[in-house]
């Protein structure tokens, strides 16, 4: 949320299931259909959409309850916006634990074989356009203990 609309979620905090945090990205991912956005990537505005996931997460982890779960989701084909921000994070916050999403992936899509997918924690999925025919999109999804 921008500047002093955090506080509103204030009441929330600790006593959400799952927070889904839409992170702010770079919009790599789209670039299959919208060609012309790849001039305009620069490195400050990587840093900048850097340091809004960085905060997106913060706020969000605050939400979740013990047991409850944070998905994280770009439209970023890129490792600094995905899993680098998702290790990062594990790092700085001991209290979540990465969730297993290609057994999940497999449940729900047996048939399928599952986008790529972070081979040591296999917590992260990378839709690409190349294997999915999709857009590009990073999921992660963390759990907070109990």
């Amino acid at each position: 949320l921008p500047g002093g609309e955090a506080g509103a979620l204030d009441p929330l905090a600790g006593k959400m299931d799952i927070v889904l945090a839409d992170a702010p990205c770079t919009g790599t991912g789209s670039w299959r259909r919208k060609p012309d956005a790849k001039w305009r990537l620069g490195e400050q505005m990587l840093q900048t959409r850097s340091k809004e996931q960085r905060d997106v997460l913060k706020t969000a982890a605050r939400l979740v309850k013990p047991g409850g779960k944070l998905v994280y989701v770009t439209c970023s084909l890129l490792p600094e916006e995905n899993m680098d921000q998702i290790n990062r994070f594990l790092a700085a916050r001991p209290d979540f634990l990465p969730e297993n999403l290609e057994s999940l992936w497999k449940k729900l899509l047996p048939d399928t074989p599952p986008p790529l997918i972070d081979g040591k924690t296999k917590a992260a999925l990378l839709l690409s356009p190349a294997r999915q025919n999709t857009d590009g999109f990073f999921i992660a999804a963390m759990r907070k203990k109990e």
